[in-house]
């Protein structure tokens, strides 16, 4: 009988052993898919729109509008060119085209759109730097939050 129960006991810790193993060998597949780290650039671009979209904010906040012009002059207005010389935002000057442009990681230029109502658009044309694809990074003021990427 003592041969009997050990035989058993150890064919219920295999099957627990087996089981666990089981588990582990599935969890170390799926978490892949989950956690995939994001590529640098990638990460890089979504912490600029971010900072962007809080430069902007602070903006409106401070002067009840949006900064005017074209891109190097939002820009330049949130480096520090408007009236009370208040820095919003810090931009290496190896992240600025010659006229002034803030470039996104693949050397693109950042595009804004404003609207009336106290909202904006923020977005990259992303690795491939083309347009309105798949890869476009979109930071949304209304959401508060990047509704692209």
């Amino acid at each position: 009988m003592d041969g009997t129960r050990q035989a058993g006991g150890l064919r219920t810790v295999f099957k627990v052993v087996a089981v666990v193993f089981f588990i582990l060998v599935l969890t170390a597949l799926l978490l892949p898919i989950h956690f995939r780290p994001q590529p640098p650039l990638l990460m890089k671009c979504r912490v600029e729109l971010s900072g962007l979209g809080e430069a902007i904010t602070g903006y409106q906040a401070t002067y009840g509008h949006f900064p005017s012009g074209n891109r190097a002059e939002v820009i330049k207005a949130l480096l520090g060119n408007n009236p009370r010389k208040i820095q919003f935002i810090c931009v290496n000057a190896g992240n600025l085209s010659p006229n002034g442009e803030y470039l996104d990681p693949w050397k693109t230029p950042y595009a804004f759109v404003f609207s009336a109502t106290n909202g904006f658009i923020l977005s990259s044309a992303g690795k491939d730097k083309i347009w309105g694809d798949q890869d476009d990074l979109i930071f949304n003021r209304v959401a508060n939050r990047l509704v692209k990427s």
